[in-house]
């Protein structure tokens, strides 16, 4: 690729090309004059002629200088695609038309954009640096969704940035989330099924890559489609960490109802691994089946109190009540003793086969005593 700096008397023609993880411009390769790494603390501006919609270059920050290089539209489209997500790009108006708010949570909002380049319709969720999200926060998060390529999982378009906000580009999925599905609608056992499993499969591939979410609910469900539960996507990342780092990284994090007991009663001594998401599934599983969230015990020993006490039958419909097993496995207070993602994969997949089983098998029911639920904090059907 070729880019040029524009002089008074002689323009300059550089080479543009990237190696080893790093933008290189220079007369040679060998001996590059511009060398920028391609992470998350290198910014980039874009010039873009929104009339034509064309790029006409780009704008970099070199020695506390800015440093502007005009390049043909075909070669600024070569290069982004290359760095998009990568690091962080200047002046997100000059990409994107917003078009109305889509949510709003403690992170901040999620606007829908259009962009002036494809003209198709993006998610864009808007972090503002404060207390509560520090710098190193937004960036741990963004690194975090940089690592992680599965179907069942948001991807990170771009990302921009300015003095007091994050701006990250994302798919925009038109379905809502999983909570505004549930809140009109009830599902059936197949259904129920095909959600589980892709939940599953991103929970799996997370820990496979050493990751664990500690955020798993309906609100972090996507469905790319109005109505379509065959493809549905694992979002918000804020409190996902990697296992090694779960004790600097707000080891006491996730949302009452769906945290694990080893994360609320968190010790440093033992921490907890990514059990913790399988408890969360189970959480949601049963927030899908009752239309209630779990809810928290006074008593400090026994926070959920699923093993003393017993679930409310008239919470479970004849068809939900086959969940009943998968659940108590899911929700067992004990990590070392719960079932893990893997085998509850399993289980999903083969479900009608462990179903007839279990039908023989009283000792379930038997053993499901009480989970009491909290009716000022849920969805209904």
């Amino acid at each position: 690729m070729i880019c040029i700096r524009k002089h008074t008397i002689i323009d300059q023609h550089y080479l543009l090309f990237i190696h080893d993880d790093k933008i290189c411009i220079g007369k040679n390769i060998l001996n590059p004059k511009y060398v920028l790494p391609i992470n998350l603390q290198t910014k980039l501006e874009w010039t873009f002629d929104k009339e034509k919609s064309q790029f006409q270059g780009f704008i970099i920050e070199w020695n506390n200088q800015k440093k502007q290089f005009h390049m043909s539209d075909q070669n600024c489209q070569e290069l982004k695609s290359q760095i998009d997500g990568r690091i962080l790009y200047n002046e997100i108006n000059s990409q994107y038309y917003p078009i109305q708010i889509v949510g709003e949570g403690t992170f901040g909002k999620v606007i829908k954009v259009v962009s002036l380049i494809d003209r198709k319709e993006y998610a864009c969720k808007v972090m503002k640096l404060d207390k509560k999200f520090s710098k190193n926060d937004i960036i741990y998060e963004l690194m975090t969704m940089q690592s992680l390529n599965h179907e069942n999982i948001i991807k990170i378009k771009e990302v921009y940035s300015s003095k007091s906000h994050f701006f990250i580009i994302m798919e925009y999925c038109r379905g809502g989330t999983l909570r505004e599905q549930l809140a009109y609608r009830t599902l059936n056992q197949d259904q129920i099924v095909m959600i589980m499993k892709q939940i599953l499969n991103a929970i799996i591939y997370m820990n496979s890559r050493g990751f664990i979410h500690r955020d798993i609910k309906p609100d972090n469900i996507l469905l790319r489609e109005q109505n379509d539960l065959s493809s549905i996507l694992v979002c918000d990342f804020g409190f996902a960490a990697k296992v090694e780092d779960i004790v600097t990284k707000h080891p006491n994090c996730g949302t009452p109802g769906y945290m694990a007991p080893e994360v609320i009663k968190f010790d440093q001594t033992n921490p907890y691994n990514e059990q913790c998401d399988v408890f969360s599934c189970g959480s949601l599983l049963y927030s899908i089946l009752t239309g209630y969230n779990l809810e928290m015990q006074s008593e400090e020993s026994e926070i959920y109190n699923i093993e003393a006490q017993v679930y409310e039958e008239k919470q479970f419909t004849s068809i939900n009540n086959q969940f009943k097993n998968i659940l108590l496995k899911m929700l067992e207070p004990s990590p070392n003793q719960r079932i893990t993602a893997k085998d509850a994969q399993k289980y999903f997949e083969n479900f009608d086969l462990f179903l007839m089983e279990e039908m023989n098998s009283l000792d379930v029911i038997q053993k499901l005593k009480h989970i009491s639920i909290n009716k000022n904090n849920c969805h209904q059907f």
